[in-house]
Parts: structure tokens; C-alpha cells; sequence
């Protein structure tokens, strides 16, 4: 399956991938949140949450990775990606103050052709039982910012490495025109 639409990105990703309802887990539900508030935060002026556009929430019958691909039209961030990353990093402490973050690392990356930033987190809850945790491709790009999400544990992250290569080497980004039309 692979998509592109007015946010110029084209992603693909196994049949056993089957669309998710708007029943968001915590997880799913922080990521979104973050996306906007990083943006918030570059800005001035308010950024609306309406914004945020989920293009693609899925989850494989399969391998159970949930993939979350998400984008917002705004300026290029004078933000390096090391920054943009570090800034995920502490959105997420301060939407998730229950959890405590068991593990983050963020490094950069280039996925054909255009550099991202990558940062993996694990959080424990209370009880200390390990909560999922989130792979989060972040792009900021001239005119929008472009955000993929893997969430799962990591023992589904470890069987599924293949899985999630393959779907991030899969992207590809395109300049958006006036007259896009989404395609599945």
C-alpha cells in the first residue's frame, strides 16, 4: 500500500497493515501532541491543533507495529535536527509526567535523500511494567514538517527492524502542488 497527498509524502507498507480508528492509545494520542507543540514553539503566534493532519494510522495484524505518519504545514524551522530531536524528547516528558522515561536516543538520519532526525523512547509507568515505545522520524522541510511514528514494545521493535527499515527507506517526499489528489 502507499499514499501521497497534498503533504507531498509517499510512504509504503505491507497488506497487513489495516487502517486504525480514531480510538487513539496514550501513545498514539502524545505523538500528535508533540508534533504541534514543537511547532508552537518556533512560532510566534499560535499554531492550531486543526493543523496537525494525521495522514496515515495504521496497524499490522502481523508484526503489530502501529505506524502513525503525520504532517503540518508550516515555515522551515531554523532549528538543527539535534535540536528538533532533544525538543521531542522533552515534549514527551512533559505530555507523559506519570511515565518515566526508561530510554531516549536521537540520532540524524537521511532517508533518500533528506535529513531527518530519529529519536527512540521507552517509558515505564508507575508500577515500573515497560510501557511501548515510540520510533519517531521527524522531517522539517521548506514548507511543512512531516512526522513517522512506529509505536510498539521492544521486542516487537527487534522482530520488526526489517519491517521498519523497509517502510522509512520507502519515503519519499514531493513538492506539493495546488491540485495534489490522495491515491491508496
Amino acid at each position: 500500500i502507499t499514499t501521497q497527498d497534498e503533504y507531498g509524502v509517499q510512504i509504503s507498507y505491507p497488506r497487513t497493515y489495516r487502517p486504525i480508528e480514531k480510538e487513539e492509545t496514550n501513545v498514539e494520542k502524545i505523538s500528535s501532541s508533540i508534533t504541534t507543540v514543537i511547532t508552537e514553539i518556533d512560532k510566534a503566534d499560535a499554531v492550531s491543533v486543526d493543523l496537525v493532519k494525521e495522514l496515515i494510522h495504521t496497524k499490522s495484524d502481523q508484526s503489530q507495529i502501529t505506524l502513525l505518519v503525520e504532517g503540518i504545514k508550516t515555515e522551515k524551522t531554523n532549528k538543527s535536527i539535534e535540536e528538533i530531536c532533544k525538543d521531542y524528547i522533552t515534549m514527551f516528558r512533559v505530555y507523559n509526567e506519570r511515565y518515566t522515561l526508561f530510554s531516549s536516543d536521537y540520532n540524524e538520519v537521511e532517508i533518500n535523500g533528506v535529513k531527518g532526525g530519529r529519536v527512540e523512547l521507552y517509558i515505564y509507568g508507575k508500577s515500573k511494567i515497560l510501557y511501548p515505545g515510540i520510533i519517531a522520524y521527524l522531517f522539517p522541510l521548506e514548507d511543512r514538517e512531516i512526522t513517522i511514528t512506529f509505536t510498539g514494545t521492544d521486542e516487537i521493535f527487534q522482530n520488526g527492524k526489517e519491517e521498519i527499515e523497509k517502510i522509512i527507506n520507502s519515503v519519499k517526499f514531493y513538492e506539493i502542488s495546488e491540485n495534489s489528489s490522495n491515491s491508496n
